[in-house]
């Protein structure tokens, strides 16, 4: 959605050009009755349109500026396992996966060099689809537990292929460091999605991992609560 196209964006323009006339009608005013210190209007007039951005858009900005450093972590994450991928690096991708994950993981490590045979080409560009999805709790339980999950989706064009990857990574878990790492993760070529105009989701079901060589998919599974 452009930023044009958003409610709160209007209203922040709109106050904006407020702000700017009574500025331009102050300035007309201070400067004819006081020459000798207009230079003391800019900071005035500085700190007059930070407080108004502030107080007016403060809500909108702190979540977007939120989510675009959500979407820088889940990036570097998923460029992180592209790497390993790309150099067959079976002991970098078991890093980034949790420590739970592995354990409920049946033959991880046959599993995972699968994914590198499936994987094709050097990685040219991607998509995020504009940053994860993001779930987070901090007391729900009444034990105290702070966690925060990221739902990515991402398209990815290599030199030889296209593919599609969903992957859903615990960024925090107060109650059990091992929970943190990526939890599951699914990759399929993109010509073998049935519906390649929408963002790319996959919930995983079952705690194992599994490769189909007749459907040309390579998932890597594991239970979601």
């Amino acid at each position: 959605m452009p930023p044009s196209a958003r409610p709160w964006s209007r209203g922040c323009i709109k106050a904006t050009k407020v702000f700017i006339l009574l500025v331009l009608h102050f300035n007309k005013w201070y400067r004819g009755t006081f020459m000798r210190k207009t230079w003391l209007l800019f900071p005035l007039v500085g700190l007059i349109l930070i407080l108004a951005s502030g107080s007016l858009c403060g809500c909108s900005m702190r979540k977007s500026f939120l989510m675009m450093d959500d979407e820088s972590i889940a990036n570097k994450q998923f460029e992180k396992l592209i790497d390993a991928i790309q150099t067959q690096d079976i002991d970098a991708v078991r890093a980034l996966f949790s420590e739970n994950a592995l354990k409920e993981a049946e033959n991880a490590d046959e599993s995972i060099q699968a994914m590198f045979d499936y994987f094709h080409g050097t990685m040219a560009s991607y998509n995020d689809w504009a940053g994860p999805n993001v779930i987070a709790g901090n007391n729900d339980d009444g034990t105290g537990r702070y966690w925060k999950r990221y739902y990515s989706t991402y398209d990815i064009e290599t030199t030889q292929d296209k593919y599609r990857l969903a992957m859903e990574t615990i960024t925090a878990d107060t109650t059990d460091a091992g929970n943190v790492g990526i939890r599951s993760l699914y990759i399929i070529r993109f010509e073998d999605d049935t519906d390649q105009d929408c963002a790319y989701r996959r919930r995983c079901l079952y705690t194992r991992y599994q490769y189909r060589k007749s459907t040309r998919k390579c998932r890597v599974l594991t239970e979601v609560p």
